[in-house]
């Protein structure tokens, strides 16, 4: 009589040891059923008739159901499996970024003959700019007069 029942080691002994959880399960059966309604209403929306989508949204909740942890162990099963591919598309993009800072002068570095140059275009742009504004007042001054 002193002796600790302890649950049997078979599936009616894992449903009574997650009923002991109580908010916990009923909150794991709430989210399965959540599950099964959004997948349904996604697969409904693709075209499929009511029967088939819940159907196949209840096939695919009990094949979650298979993994250990659920859908919530299969969600970090995914998100762990796909670390290496963001990793790696957003070492891509990093890379793809610094190629087009390349391209456009990201990497520029300025010497005194350049500088040289560049101040040599600038100053015939102002000179050239100077003269046409000329060309233009001595038209505009004639015309006057012919007008």
């Amino acid at each position: 009589m002193g002796a600790i029942r302890k649950p049997p080691i078979n599936a009616k002994g894992n449903i009574n040891k997650l009923k002991k959880f109580g908010k916990a399960g009923a909150l794991g059966g709430i989210a399965n059923v959540a599950f099964v309604g959004i997948d349904s209403s996604m697969r409904m929306q693709d075209g499929e008739s009511a029967p088939v989508a819940v159907g196949k949204a209840l096939l695919t909740n009990a094949a979650f159901s298979l993994i250990p942890g659920g859908i919530y162990g299969a969600i970090a099963v995914g998100a762990a499996t796909a670390v290496p591919e963001v990793m790696n598309q957003l070492d891509a993009a990093a890379s793809n970024l610094g190629s087009k800072k390349q391209q456009f002068g990201g990497n520029f570095q300025e010497t005194e003959s350049q500088l040289t140059m560049m101040q040599q275009g600038i100053s015939r742009m102002q000179n050239a700019r100077m003269q046409v504004t000329r060309q233009m007042a001595n038209h505009a001054r004639g015309a006057q007069k012919v007008y």
